[in-house]
């Protein structure tokens, strides 16, 4: 794919067009130590560079087409995982080879990875799109922030991403947003069905049996409106 011209402001810094080209929307990217850039979009799956992003090339090889509507992306050890799919067909897409190649986990049964939007929401009422900050991960887990299955985790040690998920509170809310602070709480942003802000809820023993959960928008002066 061909540069776009610089775009360059006298007393600014200088930009230039990602090369991406595809339909629909880019909605998510990161980028792992090595420098190597995974960009992902609703419509079209994922894209990788790794010139800092002045050329891109799609990185679908095991991605299937159900799986091409990217919400998440996290870069975690050597490892890129992607939260994929649309409603039901959701589920997890791991690489081990730098975004290279892909093995996609679909959601099945109990234990197996969780669903993501990925698009718009149901209903599809002109509400922000579930992507973003949906993965995070620890030295013991990685989480996911899921559509109707609440904050889930799967522990790093295990064998395969296709199973092995537990559900570490709020097991039936829809989750737009997901972070983990150092002692080891995490933070959620939850929505209605409809895309309604529910809030943000703190969940504190994330790796014991029995997670707590309290709302602190209120308390701690937060928009009740807040999507991410």
């Amino acid at each position: 794919m061909t540069a776009r011209p610089h775009l360059v402001h006298a007393d600014g810094p200088a930009f230039q067009g990602s090369a991406i080209i595809g339909g629909g929307f880019i909605s998510v990217i990161a980028q792992a130590p090595d420098g190597t850039l995974i960009a992902g979009g609703d419509t079209e799956g994922l894209f990788r560079s790794t010139d800092s992003g002045v050329t891109w090339a799609p990185q679908n090889q095991g991605l299937p087409p159900t799986a091409y509507n990217v919400a998440a992306l996290l870069s975690r050890n050597g490892t890129w995982y992607a939260a994929v799919g649309m409603g039901g067909t959701g589920g997890i897409a791991v690489s081990t080879d730098d975004g290279l190649t892909w093995t996609t986990y679909l959601h099945a049964k109990s234990g197996s990875p969780p669903t993501f939007d990925g698009g718009n929401l149901p209903g599809l009422n002109g509400q922000p799109r579930a992507t973003g900050n949906l993965l995070a991960a620890d030295t013991t887990y990685l989480y996911a922030a899921s559509f109707g299955h609440g904050l889930q985790r799967w522990p790093l040690n295990a064998a395969s991403l296709g199973s092995g998920w537990q559900c570490a509170a709020l097991c039936t809310d829809d989750l737009n947003a997901l972070a983990l602070d150092a002692s080891g709480d995490a933070y959620v942003s939850i929505i209605s069905r409809a895309g309604a802000s529910k809030g943000i809820d703190e969940v504190t023993g994330i790796h014991g049996t029995k997670a707590g959960t309290k709302s602190i928008s209120a308390s701690k002066g937060i928009s009740a409106g807040v999507q991410d």
